[in-house]
Formats: structure tokens, C-alpha cells, sequence
């Protein structure tokens, strides 16, 4: 595949290498994506944008959806990363330095980290936006979720094995509040706002959510703030 590729760059890409040429493709395409959609992009006008003929496109990408699976990139894995890290940094802690009102402090701090590098990579997530379906974002909502859902339960755990009165949060009801705080996350960018207000849109919706998570550990028939008298005490 190297070879043909390498031979189709020789046709339509002006003798530039199999990378440059590739890297020109997706983006243009990007571009192409963003201005007019997925459905409307012409793939004629990526390559006349990139300098390479159409049939040489396919050198590079099977499909239009492979050129927009390029175009997205590998964010959304990205982000799944960054999680992943933040909830082991999290773990490493003590379990006094993981109380709940530590933790609000530390969720907030984690939380805008990631509308950061959403708005790092503005571009492709808003072509997630537009498409979830068509690139894989919902299979990297998966991990997210999977992430939030595993280490809330993981925490609560370690709560109780300390002696402290918390709930094991319903799965199915964590699974799903944790669904729709990861895809609320795109609704600064579909919504066209900036970096600070998204900024400060997180802080606002990432104690909501909190809270929530927050009650869902609580006893039943405690009064609200329960669990931190019973963590302080």
C-alpha cells in the first residue's frame, strides 16, 4: 500500500512526500468539512485546495467518512486520555486528601483541563459535533463514560473500607448522568462561544453534576451534607 501511495503522491501530489501530501489532504478537508458539512463537501474541491488530483485521495482514504475520520483525528482518544490520567492522579492521593470537599476542589480543576484541550482542538471537535455518529465519538463517549462510571464506584469503595457512610450509586443511574455531562460538554462549541465563557459555562454545570453525584452517595434519609458531617466528624 506504502508503494501505490508513494506512486500516486508522484501523480497528483507535485513530488511532494507520501506525509506533507496526506497532512494537505486532511487539511483541506478539514476546512472543506467545516464550511459546508459532511454532505456537501466536495471532494473536488479538497483536492484542487490540496494540490492533488481526486483520484489520488483515495490513495490516502477508502471513503469520504475515512477522510472525516482523518480530518477528527484522534481527539476524542485524547480525551479519553486525559481522564484516564486525571482520575489515577486522583487515586494516587490519600484517602483524607479524597473527601468530598476535596474532591469538589479537584473535579473543577480537572474539569478545565478538558474544555482546554477541547478548545486546543476546536476545529475537530466541532466536527464531532456535527457528525457524532459518522466519526468515533461515540465510541470514545464509551470510555468516558465507562472511566466516570468505574471510578465513582472505585472511590465509594475506598470510602466505606474507611469506615465512611456512603451509598454504591445505582450503575444504570450513574451510567446515564455520566452520558449526558460528557456530551453537554460539546454545547459550548456547537453553540459558537468562546474559550472563557465555555470556560466558565464548565464551572457552572461541573458543580450541578457534582452535587448530583455528590447525593446519589449519600444515605438514604440523610439531609444534605450528610456524608461530609459524617467524613469531618
Amino acid at each position: 500500500m506504502g508503494g501505490a501511495e508513494e506512486r500516486m503522491v508522484g501523480i497528483g501530489g507535485g513530488g511532494r512526500g507520501v506525509a506533507n501530501t496526506r497532512d494537505a489532504i486532511v487539511a483541506a478537508a478539514r476546512r472543506e468539512f467545516l464550511s459546508k458539512g459532511f454532505h456537501e463537501a466536495s471532494l473536488r474541491s479538497i483536492a484542487s485546495e490540496a494540490g492533488v488530483t481526486t483520484g489520488a485521495i483515495y490513495g490516502y482514504f477508502s471513503s469520504k467518512e475515512a477522510l472525516l475520520g482523518a480530518a477528527v483525528g484522534n481527539v476524542g482518544e485524547g480525551l479519553c486520555k486525559l481522564c484516564q490520567r486525571a482520575f489515577v492522579e486522583f487515586e494516587s492521593r490519600s484517602i483524607e486528601e479524597r473527601s468530598f470537599s476535596n474532591m469538589g476542589a479537584y473535579e473543577e480543576h480537572v474539569q478545565l483541563r478538558i474544555i482546554d484541550y477541547i478548545y486546543d482542538h476546536h476545529d475537530e471537535f466541532s466536527l464531532i459535533a456535527q457528525h457524532p455518529v459518522a466519526t468515533r465519538w461515540e465510541r470514545d463517549l464509551d470510555c468516558l463514560v465507562e472511566l466516570e462510571v468505574r471510578s465513582t464506584r472505585a472511590y465509594g469503595s475506598e470510602l466505606r473500607a474507611a469506615g465512611w457512610d456512603v451509598r454504591d450509586p445505582n450503575p444504570l443511574v450513574l451510567e446515564v448522568i455520566a452520558r449526558q455531562f460528557f456530551q453537554a460538554l460539546l454545547q459550548p462549541i456547537v453553540r459558537g462561544v468562546g474559550r472563557e465563557e465555555a470556560r466558565a459555562f464548565i464551572m457552572e454545570y461541573g458543580r450541578f453534576y457534582y452535587e448530583g453525584a455528590r447525593a446519589l452517595m449519600e444515605p438514604q434519609g440523610s439531609a444534605a451534607g450528610g456524608v461530609q458531617a459524617s467524613q469531618d466528624s
